[in-house]
């Protein structure tokens, strides 16, 4: 497997809703610092229009569906093919102009809007943050249910498997505008095991993690990475930030 910046490291500087400073690869691994980019990973491994499984452990639903008639017009084409066209791409906004397409919080309701039919299952692990998913058969999953899931029954489907995580799922209230995390280092452990043995037996098909470095949903970008590094070293991938 080969290491390779697919977004050059342009520093730890504001993710925001559009911002995306890095996108890392090794092999079907992807790291991120902005959520928005997930979906293009994924085309890279599992072709969308047939049958697959997603995983999306997140502290948000992130299937905003506000402009999603306007959004699915500006992709006739379905999800872009290079990542410099996914990131630029633009839709026509009601009130004038153009808005970037693509957000932190609407990619995974667009992918179910292309392609909900050849997602069988979806399994959700959040903490209900955001529009309901768009998707007409959510498995929904609580921290513990997460954890038997991992370690149980996602051994038993028999499809691709997509993964993905945001790491803001560990953390949850602020305080002073500042996130706290919610699920300890042991539960993260447990998970993160959980995750390796299951890539070794090559359920996944690609994984992506978030790392959504901010302050109020991470703690900013310090705690953020060290979690990155910490699961892709269960991985047995090394990942570290310039």
């Amino acid at each position: 497997m080969t290491m390779r910046w697919i977004v050059p490291f342009k520093g730890r500087n504001n993710t925001g809703v559009y911002n995306q400073n890095f996108v890392w690869n090794d092999g079907h691994l992807y790291v991120m610092d902005n959520h928005r980019a997930a979906a293009w990973c994924w085309a890279q491994h599992v072709d969308p229009a047939t049958s697959h499984a997603l995983v999306h452990i997140d502290r948000h639903n992130d299937t905003l569906q506000s402009q999603l008639g306007s959004w699915l017009k500006a992709l006739p084409n379905g999800t872009p093919a290079t990542i410099e066209a996914y990131l630029a791409a633009t839709y026509p906004m009601d009130f004038g102009g153009d808005g970037m397409l693509f957000r932190w919080d609407n990619y995974l309701s667009i992918y179910f809007a292309l392609y909900a039919r050849a997602v069988k299952h979806a399994y959700f692990a959040t903490h209900g943050e955001g529009d309901k998913p768009n998707h007409a058969h959510v498995t929904q999953l609580d921290p513990v249910a997460l954890l038997a899931f991992l370690t149980g029954a996602l051994n038993q489907v028999r499809l691709p498997v997509v993964l993905n995580i945001d790491l803001d799922y560990f953390f949850g209230p602020t305080h002073d505008d500042v996130a706290e995390r919610i699920l300890d280092d042991v539960y993260f452990d447990q998970v993160a095991s959980a995750i390796a043995a299951l890539d070794r037996a090559g359920t996944f098909r690609v994984i992506t993690i978030a790392l959504t470095a901010t302050d109020d949903l991470t703690a900013g970008w310090a705690p953020a990475e060290a979690l990155a590094t910490r699961l892709c070293n269960a991985l047995g991938r090394n990942f570290t930030l310039p």
